[in-house]
C-alpha cells in the first residue's frame, strides 16, 4: 500500500470547509464533480457570467512537489490542451496556482462521459448509428493530435465527455509529444483494458498505441464489452496474444465496420492501421460526407429518413500560455485562505443566493427536459408512420409488397394522414399558452426554454415535410379510388369499401371515428392479403408486415416514453427469419 499517496489523499479530506472561491475570472462552488488520487474537480462558473458552467480540477501544490511524476503530468496536459482547438477536445479556458493549489479552467460537460452512458443502456451498446456518430467525433479528435504529434495513451469510455451530443476527448496528462513517427519507450500508463500490447510489455509504441485503444472502445460501442478480458494485466496480454479478434453474430454490424476494427486491433504495430489510413478509409469517408458526426440540432429531412433522424443530439474560448515554464509562476503571491474569505457579507450573500438559484435552475432544468421528451416521444410515434411509408413505397415498387395498387396507395394515406393528425395536435399543444398535463407554472417556463424552441422548430419540419408527402399521397390516391369506382366489374361491397374511404379522402387532420373506421377496415384488408404470402415472403416483406401491424395502435408497441426508438429499428432489421414469422402469425390469429 502507498502510505504516501494514502497520506496524501487525507490531506485533501482534511481541507478547511468553504463554499465558494473567486479565482481570477472564475467562481468556484463546492459541488464536486469528481474525485482522483491527486485531483478534484468542482462545477464553477464566469464571474461575469453564472450561466457559463466550468469543470475546475484543483491539485494541491504539495501532492505535485512529493510525486514529482504527477506535476509532469499536469503540466503535460496542459501544455497539450493550449496546442488543441477542436470541438471535439475539451477545452482550457485558463490556469491559475495560489499557495496550495493549482487550477485549470475546463470546459464543462453536462451529459457525463462514455463509460456512464454506455451503462445505462440495454446490453451497455449502443446502436451502429449512435456508435458511429462517436466515432467519427473521436477521430476528428485525433485529427487534431496528430496534426500536432501528440498521443494520448490513456483512450477509454471514461475519457470522452459528452455534451450536446458531441463527445469530447479528455484527460491530457498521460499525452506526451512525439517528434516524428518512430517508436518510443515511456512508462505502463493507461487503463489495462484498453491499452495497447506494446505498452503492457514495455516495449517502445508510437501512435498506433492510440489507434489501439479506439478500435477497443469502438468494439465495445458497439458489442457492449471488450474484445479481450481477465483478471490482471498479465493474462489479458496472453489473451490478446492467443485468442482470435471474434465479432458476435448478433447484434448484425457492417462488414466494413467489422474490417476497420480488426486494422485498427492488429497486435504487432508495423501490421496496425495508421491513424492517416483510418482518415482515409473508405467507410470513414463516405460517413464523413453524410455529416454523420455533427450533432443534430435542426433535425434535417430528407427522403433517405433513417434512425439518425430520430436520434436527439439533444460547445469558447481558448486560453493559450508561451511555454509550460509559466504554469507555476502564476499567481505566486495569492494566499488561498484570502481567495476563500475575500469576499464582504454583502457579496457572499449574493453569492450564496446565485448557488441556491444555480440548485433551483438544475432542478428547472430537469423538469423542462421531461417536458420535452414528452413532445420528442410523441414526435418519435409520428417518424415511425414515415419509416413505414418510406418501406412500404420501396418494395412496392421492387415487388416486394404484392397487394393491389387501391389498397397500397389506401394504406399509405392512411398512415401519413395518422403522422399528420399527430403533427397538428403536438403543434398546437406547443403553441397553447395553458396546458392541462403540465404544472402551469412549469410549463410558462418551459414555453421560453430553448429546448421548446429546438422541439417546436423539429415540429415545423416535420410538418413541411410530411405535407409534401401526404399532398402526393392524396392526388394519387382519389385518382385510383375514383377509377376504381367506376370500373363496371368491381363488386358492390368493395364499391362501397371504396366510397367509404372517399370521405375520409381528405386534408382534415382530425382523429375523429370514421376515420380510425376506414384506418382499421383498411389495416385488416393488409393483414388478409399479407396471410397469404407469409409463409414464401422474404425478410423484408417480413418486416414490414410487422411494422404494417404496430401502425394499428403505435402506443401498444412504444408503451414507454423512454422508448429506445434507435434500438427498436436496429433490432428490427436484425430480427430472424422464423422469429419474424412467428411473432406476425400471432398477430394473423
Amino acid at each position: 500500500m502507498n502510505t504516501k499517496a494514502t497520506q496524501q489523499q487525507q490531506n485533501q479530506d482534511e481541507e478547511p470547509q468553504w463554499t465558494t472561491k473567486k479565482i481570477n475570472q472564475f467562481i468556484i462552488v463546492n459541488h464536486l464533480l469528481g474525485k482522483g488520487a491527486f485531483a478534484k474537480v468542482y462545477r464553477g462558473f464566469f464571474e461575469q457570467d453564472e450561466n457559463k458552467h466550468v469543470a475546475v480540477k484543483t491539485l494541491q501544490i504539495k501532492a505535485m512537489k512529493d510525486f514529482a511524476n504527477v506535476f509532469d503530468f499536469i503540466k503535460r496536459e496542459i501544455f497539450n490542451l493550449q496546442m488543441l482547438d477542436s470541438p471535439f477536445i475539451v477545452k482550457l479556458y485558463d490556469i491559475a496556482r495560489t499557495q496550495n493549489n493549482l487550477y485549470m479552467f475546463l470546459e464543462y460537460c453536462q451529459d457525463g462521459d462514455l463509460k456512464q452512458y454506455l451503462k445505462k443502456k440495454q446490453d451497455r451498446r449502443l446502436t451502429e448509428n449512435e456508435a458511429l456518430i462517436f466515432l467519427i467525433q473521436i477521430i476528428n479528435a485525433f485529427k487534431q493530435l496528430r496534426k500536432n504529434n501528440i498521443i494520448h495513451r490513456d483512450i477509454k469510455p471514461a475519457n470522452i465527455l459528452l455534451n450536446d451530443g458531441i463527445a469530447k476527448v479528455t484527460d491530457f496528462g498521460f499525452s506526451r509529444v512525439i517528434d516524428d513517427d518512430y517508436p518510443i519507450l515511456m512508462s505502463r500508463l493507461g487503463p489495462p483494458l484498453y491499452m495497447a500490447p506494446q505498452i503492457s510489455e514495455g516495449i517502445p509504441f508510437s501512435y498506433k498505441s492510440d489507434v489501439w485503444s479506439v478500435g477497443i472502445v469502438l468494439y465495445e460501442m458497439l458489442y457492449g464489452f471488450t474484445p479481450w478480458s481477465a483478471t490482471n494485466q498479465t493474462q489479458l496480454l496472453i489473451n490478446i496474444k492467443t485468442i482470435a479478434l471474434k465479432f458476435p453474430e448478433h447484434p448484425k454490424r457492417q462488414k466494413q465496420l467489422k474490417i476497420l476494427i480488426r486494422n485498427m486491433l492488429q497486435y504487432e504495430e508495423y501490421d496496425r492501421i495508421s491513424w492517416e489510413e483510418v482518415f482515409q478509409f473508405e467507410f470513414i469517408q463516405i460517413l464523413e460526407q453524410q455529416n454523420i458526426y455533427k450533432p443534430i440540432q435542426n433535425f434535417e429531412v430528407s427522403l433517405n429518413l433513417n434512425e439518425l433522424y430520430i436520434k436527439r443530439n439533444l460547445v469558447a474560448g481558448y486560453f493559450s500560455l508561451n511555454t509550460d515554464q509559466n504554469i507555476m509562476k502564476n499567481q505566486n503571491n495569492i494566499n488561498e485562505n484570502q481567495i476563500v474569505n475575500q469576499f464582504p457579507e454583502k457579496n457572499k450573500e449574493a453569492l450564496n443566493q446565485i448557488i441556491q438559484q444555480q440548485k433551483h435552475n438544475d432542478s428547472i432544468r430537469k423538469t423542462i427536459l421531461k417536458i420535452n421528451d414528452y413532445f420528442l416521444y410523441e414526435r418519435n410515434i409520428s417518424f415511425f408512420c414515415n419509416f413505414v411509408i418510406q418501406k412500404c413505397v420501396l418494395l412496392f415498387n421492387e415487388g416486394k409488397f404484392p397487394v393491389q395498387p387501391d389498397l397500397y396507395f389506401r394504406l399509405c394515406f392512411c398512415i401519413s394522414k395518422y403522422q399528420n393528425i399527430q403533427l397538428v395536435n403536438i403543434n398546437s399543444f406547443l403553441k397553447s399558452t395553458k396546458s392541462d398535463t403540465f404544472d402551469q407554472q412549469m410549463w410558462i417556463i418551459y414555453l421560453k426554454s430553448q429546448e421548446y424552441s429546438k422541439t417546436l422548430g423539429v415540429i415545423k419540419a416535420d410538418i413541411a415535410f410530411s405535407t409534401n408527402i401526404f399532398d402526393e399521397l392524396y392526388k394519387k390516391t382519389s385518382e385510383l379510388i375514383n377509377i376504381e369506382i367506376q370500373q363496371q366489374n368491381q363488386q358492390l361491397d368493395k364499391i362501397q369499401n371504396l366510397k367509404d374511404f372517399l370521405t375520409i379522402l381528405n386534408k382534415n387532420f382530425e382523429m375523429d371515428d370514421n376515420f380510425k373506421n376506414n384506418m382499421k377496415k383498411t389495416l385488416q384488408e393488409v393483414k388478409k392479403e399479407l396471410k397469404n404470402i407469409i409463409s414464401f415472403s422474404e425478410q423484408e416483406t417480413l418486416i414490414l408486415a410487422s411494422l404494417i401491424f404496430i401502425c394499428a395502435n403505435p402506443y401498444q408497441k412504444f408503451c414507454d416514453i423512454k422508448f429506445d426508438f434507435n434500438k427498436f429499428y436496429e433490432d428490427i432489421e436484425n430480427t430472424k427469419i422464423e422469429d419474424l414469422k412467428k411473432q406476425i402469425l400471432l398477430q394473423l390469429e
